[in-house]
């Protein structure tokens, strides 16, 4: 049994530490309580590189993207710790912490660092159940957006919560929706998770609730999301600009939330054989409930449906037009699309489906030829893809012609206008500016300008068009 098997024996409290005196080979025997504060410090260590790497501290220096690739007992980890910190609760046992330790708000901007950054997180997450971290992020912005007062922010203690840390537990699972559509959608479940429990409550499934004595109504998750969102952008976003990565993934999320994947209920969330985290750290309580089911919102635009091929090849290249040719590579095209949606971000005030931008990318990359959409060229990066000089040449080539056209069809149009006029008035640059219309004055004798109007009156009116 070597030592990453045994830590997650630890965390998730499977087996627990029953084989920690068995060696794995060369390693030697580590004792339980050991085995927990060194699951501890890696969990930390990792915590501590996605800060450094989100801010761009290390990448320039180092290519160290894989040192932040967690492990999957360290994705357990901070499933267990995000639960802690929710509830303002220690952990007990082997790697325990105070409930100071950490702050809510250091934990929430961690997971997100750790998803955009090595987007292999994502799946990491999603092979050990996804909705465990959604639901808990999810409940993080449904107190803030159904509880808190407008602009209020809770900032006493370490479970202090404010917009930039409600920005963060959107934006995780705006990242782990990837990883989290429906089989129906990808034509196949690999890779894919449950992103979130079909309903949140806690009534049984006869519709009787055992806790309370007042009917507090079971929530759909899919309604739920969308309520939650629905008021965290009105509410916290409402005056700002489009350009706020919160405000934009939590659209995403509602354009997708119908394509995603709702399966199991919230009891499947929990650890067999530990304590915490419980059903309840993962479900809403009867007031949160009661605030979601008060909301009535408009029905949802649903976003564009993925092309099944986006799930179905892997790595997909982006090159310049021009000049270089290293490309730069991304996982699949719906990471490229986030890219390409956050640098628009800035110059564009409309919304963005980037699973619109994704599908337009694979296509792109799966034509003939040029292979070019939204400024670049996109290749598949399987070994079968042409030469990246060949397909620049073809964009180069492909854009000489449609100039040739061009002044093709001026020079025809110059030589059946002059057919009317005589050789000593027709001037040679007629054929040129003949796409000009009206606004290129009639009267040959008019000096001509270095952009090719002449100097007189123009003669606009409404008819007027520039072809």
């Amino acid at each position: 049994v070597g030592v990453g098997d045994r830590l997650f024996d630890v965390v998730t409290g499977d087996g627990l530490v029953a084989d920690v005196d068995r060696e794995d080979g060369a390693a030697m025997a580590v004792e339980g309580a050991e085995l927990g504060w060194l699951a501890l410090q890696c969990m930390k260590a990792r915590m501590s590189l996605s800060f450094l790497m989100n801010a761009g501290a290390l990448s320039e220096t180092y290519n160290c993207s894989s040192f932040i690739l967690i492990a999957e007992h360290e994705a357990h980890s901070l499933v267990e710790l995000l639960s802690h910190c929710l509830e303002s609760r220690s952990k007990e046992g082997p790697g325990g912490y105070s409930g100071a330790t950490f702050t809510l708000k250091g934990v929430l901007h961690s997971i997100r660092c750790l998803l955009a950054v090595e987007p292999g997180n994502r799946s990491k997450f999603a092979s050990i159940s996804g909705a465990k971290l959604n639901a808990l992020l999810l409940k993080v912005v449904a107190r803030h957006a159904l509880l808190s007062d407008e602009g209020d922010t809770n900032n006493s203690g370490n479970d202090a919560i404010d917009n930039e840390a409600v920005d963060d537990a959107v934006v995780s699972p705006y990242y782990m929706s990837q990883v989290g559509f429906h089989e129906s959608v990808c034509m196949s479940s690999h890779g894919q998770s449950i992103f979130l429990p079909i309903t949140f409550g806690k009534k049984s499934k006869s519709g009787s609730n055992s806790n309370s004595s007042k009917s507090v109504k079971n929530c759909d998750g899919k309604d739920i999301i969308v309520k939650v969102l629905t008021l965290y952008v009105g509410k916290i976003h409402a005056a700002s600009s489009s350009k706020n990565i919160g405000r934009h993934a939590a659209i995403q999320l509602m354009l997708r939330a119908s394509l995603l994947r709702f399966e199991g209920e919230v009891a499947d969330l929990t650890y067999l054989g530990k304590r915490y985290p419980s059903r309840m750290d993962f479900d809403f309580t009867d007031e949160l409930l009661a605030a979601a089911d008060s909301l009535l919102i408009e029905k949802q635009t649903e976003g564009v449906r993925p092309k099944p091929i986006l799930f179905g090849r892997r790595q997909i290249a982006r090159y310049e037009r021009y000049g270089s040719n290293k490309p730069k590579v991304y996982a699949n095209p719906i990471i490229a699309a986030e890219d390409i949606s956050f640098s628009n971000m800035s110059c564009s005030n409309s919304t963005i489906d980037e699973i619109a931008i994704a599908n337009d990318i694979a296509s792109s990359a799966e034509g003939l030829p040029g292979g070019e959409s939204h400024g670049y060229i996109w290749k598949w990066e399987d070994g079968g893809r042409v030469a990246i000089d060949d397909v620049q040449s073809e964009v180069q080539e492909e854009e000489r012609n449609t100039s040739h056209e061009f002044f093709a069809g001026a020079d025809k149009k110059s030589r059946v206008e002059g057919s009317n006029d005589s050789s000593s008035t027709s001037p040679k640059h007629r054929g040129l500016l003949g796409k000009l219309g009206n606004f290129v004055s009639v009267l040959d004798d008019e000096p001509i300008s270095i952009f090719g109007f002449r100097c007189t009156a123009p003669k606009c009116g409404r008819n007027t068009v520039i072809v």
